[in-house]
């Protein structure tokens, strides 16, 4: 399905099984540069190359905890390292506190 999001950057967390890595296989499918978070790497180091055996978008990851003491700022600055601008934001872990990105630094 084409979605008009091919070249925009998306940040996807909890994207190592479930909604978030379907959501991270799907974005990359549609042209879009992913950076897929998860505490796992080896699950994220699937995640990668069954894009890239899809034929998706090159997909980079970052191991890391959303809920430890850095967290949030970890994956910022991951982000912004990896992709420049976020265009695209999806939140796929468990807990429901909400957290403005933008004011990381």
């Amino acid at each position: 399905m084409e979605l008009g999001l091919n070249g925009k950057t998306a940040l996807v967390t909890g994207a190592s099984m479930g909604l978030g890595r379907a959501i991270a296989k799907s974005l990359a499918s549609e042209g879009v540069r992913v950076l897929a978070v998860s505490r796992t790497e080896e699950m994220l180091l699937t995640l990668q190359r069954e894009v890239a055996a899809d034929g998706g978008e090159r997909l980079e990851y970052l191991v890391q905890d959303f809920v430890a003491v850095d967290g949030p700022q970890a994956i910022y600055r991951g982000a912004r390292a990896a992709l420049g601008q976020i265009d695209i934001l999806v939140k796929c872990w468990r807990e429901p506190s909400a957290v403005n990105f933008c004011n990381r630094r």
